[in-house]
C-alpha cells in the first residue's frame, strides 16, 4: 500500500511539474509575440528618412502593443492570485446591464442583444461576476465579424441565476470545446487567452456551473449557472 501512495504522489508531481512548464511555456510565447512587434517598430523608427505618417503608424503600433502586454500581465496575476470572494447581495440586472452598454460603446458594428430580466439580486461577489460577465461578452464579441451579433441573457429559477452570452460566431471545432478554457489557449489574434480561463475560476469560486453549445460553422452560447444564494463550503 505504500508503494502505491508513493507512485500516486510521484505521479501528481510529475503532472503538476508538467503544468507549470506547459504554463510557462505559454506565457514565453505570448510574451514573445508583442515584444517582437515592439522591436521592430522601434528598430524601423530609428530611420530618419521615414515619413510622419509611417513613423506615427507605428508609434500607435508600439502603443497598442504594449497595451497588449500589460493586459496578458494583469490577467496572468489575476489568474495566479484570485482573492477570496467577498460575498455581498447585489442587482445582477443592473451590473448586467452596464457591462453589456460598456461593452457596445466599443464593440463597434457588433450588436449586443439584452434578455435582463429586471431586478434579480443574488449573493455573490459584485466584482467578480461584473469580470466574468465582461469576460464571457467580451470573447463573444471578439469571435463575430463586423456587422455580427452577441446576446446576453440573465434569468431565474426557484434557486439559481442562469447567465447565458451567445455569438452569431463560426462556432467553436468540436476538439477544442474542452481546451477554450486552459491558460492562454486561444484561436484569436486578439485577447489574452486568459479571459475564458478567469471565468471559469470564477463560476467554480461561487459553486456554480458553466456549460458550452457550439460547434464548427454554428452559433456559440455559454450558459452559466450560479446559485442566488451564497451556497456554504
Amino acid at each position: 500500500m505504500t508503494d502505491i501512495i508513493k507512485l500516486e504522489e510521484e505521479i501528481k508531481r510529475r503532472e503538476k511539474l508538467a503544468a507549470i512548464g506547459e504554463l510557462s511555456a505559454s506565457i514565453a510565447h505570448e510574451l514573445r509575440n508583442p515584444l517582437a512587434s515592439m522591436k521592430g517598430s522601434f528598430e524601423m523608427l530609428k530611420e530618419d528618412v521615414l515619413p510622419e505618417e509611417t513613423k506615427k503608424r507605428l508609434m500607435d503600433i508600439a502603443i497598442s502593443e504594449m497595451d497588449r502586454l500589460n493586459a496578458i500581465v494583469t490577467d496572468f496575476l489575476i489568474y495566479c492570485n484570485p482573492r477570496p470572494p467577498a460575498m455581498e447581495r447585489f442587482n445582477l440586472s443592473a451590473a448586467a446591464n452596464e457591462v453589456s452598454d460598456m461593452l457596445q460603446n466599443i464593440s463597434g458594428n457588433v450588436r449586443i442583444v439584452k434578455d435582463i430580466q429586471d431586478e434579480v439580486f443574488m449573493v455573490a461577489d459584485e466584482q467578480k461576476i461584473r469580470q466574468l460577465l465582461w469576460n464571457l461578452t467580451l470573447n463573444a464579441v471578439e469571435a463575430v465579424p463586423e456587422g455580427g451579433e452577441v446576446g446576453i441573457s440573465v434569468s431565474t429559477d426557484d434557486n439559481n441565476v442562469i447567465l447565458k452570452v451567445s455569438d452569431s460566431g463560426a462556432g467553436i471545432p468540436e476538439e477544442n470545446v474542452e481546451k477554450v478554457f486552459y491558460p492562454f489557449f486561444s484561436t484569436k489574434k486578439k485577447g489574452t487567452g486568459l479571459g475564458l480561463s478567469i471565468a471559469y475560476r470564477i463560476v467554480e469560486e461561487h459553486h456554480g456551473s458553466i456549460k458550452i453549445l457550439s460547434g464548427k460553422g454554428r452559433s456559440t452560447e455559454f450558459i452559466v449557472t450560479l446559485p442566488l444564494q451564497k451556497t456554504e463550503n
